[in-house]
């Protein structure tokens, strides 16, 4: 969801497409900032995928570089946190 919406009561952001616009992140954080009288804090789950072989560097994860150097200036608390699929998957086998 993006222009024109706005729901106040959301506590949590999923960010899954891979941006790296100055512009659209500002935005969709800002979306989930908007005040409301249930909500003390956004939480935010920026997902990231790291196809990296060999030192190069795939798109989506330099895409999620970037987002970071936003979160960075704008001084958000973050944790990065990964997360083994192939593990969770052998397991599933």
């Amino acid at each position: 969801m993006s222009t024109g919406v706005s729901i106040n009561n959301i506590h949590n952001l999923y960010l899954i497409e891979s941006f790296k616009s100055d512009v659209i992140i500002r935005q969709s954080i800002g979306r989930g900032l908007r005040m409301h009288k249930l909500k003390d804090k956004l939480w935010i789950f920026d997902f990231v995928d790291d196809l990296r072989i060999k030192g190069f560097k795939n798109y989506l994860y330099k895409h999620g570089e970037a987002r970071r150097v936003i979160y960075d200036e704008q001084k958000f608390p973050y944790n990065i946190k990964k997360v083994d699929l192939t593990k969770i998957y052998k397991h599933r086998t």
